[in-house]
């Protein structure tokens, strides 16, 4: 967590399912209104196109392990897809995997082997597998399990126009972005997409371009060809490399160039 601004992921939502468990300390999980705790070895199953973040509030480290899946993985068939498939992802937002049981133990155990599988030639083919596998348990023992069926209209209606708002500044962070265009993104007033990113997201709209910019700068320290000025003006911090700087630090507490020497060229 501690290589996300203020320990706080970047809000998102996939066109894949996605199942995540906790190695180590603990994060809460955001998914669309609902707020989840998960400790050491604790999982979710969080299904495509839900949007959610995660973050630990008292900025203490946690490892975590993600696998996502297209829905189609799954699709053995037209009839299985229609039978057995879209019922159950249609029903549930997500499912929580917090009972230390024995077959959750193995799924994590078996994300481990397909992460370490990920960079070889038959990865899809394991990934394909563990989800197949996590689908049937999923299933086997749903009545055991707590999760979240769809979304109430009031809160479809924020996360419609957060999606939008989030977008916007996806597509655009690199460039100068005003409240004003974030919240026409969503065709609202700034009064209300201030209101939607406080309630939902914990901060300001501009504060979280601010975040999602740090975010796209941080692949880039990864280049050590690139300096500060560079990767500021590339990820909309302007043509002022001391703004960046000054910026960087005072969310990671470390100046750029350590950053990059700890965390990446270690």
């Amino acid at each position: 967590m501690s290589h996300y601004p203020g320990f706080v992921t970047n809000a998102e939502w996939h066109d894949e399912m996605e199942l995540i468990f906790v190695e180590s300390g603990s994060m809460t999980c955001w998914i669309e209104g609902d707020e989840i705790t998960l400790e050491s070895f604790q999982g979710i199953f969080i299904n495509s196109h839900r949007m959610r973040y995660f973050y630990n509030e008292k900025h203490e480290e946690c490892e975590y392990i993600r696998l996502f899946a297209d829905p189609l993985l799954l699709s053995a068939s037209h009839s299985f897809e229609s039978e057995q498939v879209r019922p159950f992802l249609s029903k549930y937002s997500y499912i929580l995997l917090k009972e230390h049981r024995p077959w959750q133990t193995e799924l994590y155990e078996n994300m481990l082997d397909v992460q370490l599988a990920s960079c070889g030639k038959f990865f899809e083919f394991k990934l394909q597998t563990f989800f197949m596998k996590a689908f049937t348990e999923l299933n086997m023992h749903i009545t055991q399990l707590e999760g979240r069926g769809t979304l109430a209209t009031d809160i479809f209606t924020d996360m419609y126009m957060l999606k939008k708002m989030l977008l916007f500044i996806a597509e655009n962070y690199s460039g100068k972005i005003t409240l004003e265009d974030i919240s026409s993104a969503a065709g609202c007033k700034k009064s209300k997409a201030t209101q939607l990113f406080t309630k939902h997201l914990r901060t300001s709209p501009i504060e979280y371009l601010v975040k999602h910019r740090l975010a796209q700068a941080l692949k880039l320290v990864q280049d050590k060809t690139l300096n500060a000025y560079e990767i500021g003006k590339a990820t909309g911090f302007g043509s002022n490399g001391s703004y960046f700087s000054e910026t960087f630090r005072k969310y990671y507490g470390i100046s750029m160039s350590e950053y990059r020497k700890n965390v990446f060229l270690q």
